[in-house]
């Protein structure tokens, strides 16, 4: 069994960063984003990936959509309240079988997050 800690603040951000940028697209085309397909490619049967599914339709994620993370044999996650939108961490294989299921749209990584003023505002404030 798998037993990983989702850091909760950024995998948000991302699902909220995600959730900004998809709403502005109409997209309709199940997609698997470039990074995760690359970093696919590469991994072993033990990498895990924090990745941001986004399912079909617009209300938010309910027991039937998380069967789909669950039947893969993902615990846990975080969810968006009104998108169809979760955050989970998974291996290459529980990746594949979500993406394979019908109800998913799209399975995108959540890259770590660049800031650019960081370094100003930590001087700043010391």
């Amino acid at each position: 069994m798998l037993n990983t800690q989702l850091k909760s603040q950024k995998l948000l951000a991302g699902l909220v960063g995600a959730g900004l940028s998809l709403m502005s697209l109409n997209l309709s085309a199940k997609s698997l984003g470039p990074e995760i397909s690359q970093l696919l490619t590469q991994a072993t049967e033990q990498d895990v990936f924090e990745v941001i599914v986004t399912f079909e339709g617009n209300k938010a994620v309910d027991s039937e959509l998380m069967s789909v993370i669950q039947s893969a044999g993902v615990l846990g996650g975080v969810s968006l309240k009104s998108l169809p939108m979760v955050g989970i961490t998974a291996t290459k294989a529980q990746i594949e079988a979500i993406y394979a299921s019908d109800k998913v749209r799209s399975i995108w990584y959540n890259a770590p997050l660049s800031l650019e003023n960081d370094e100003f505002n930590s001087n700043y404030w010391c």
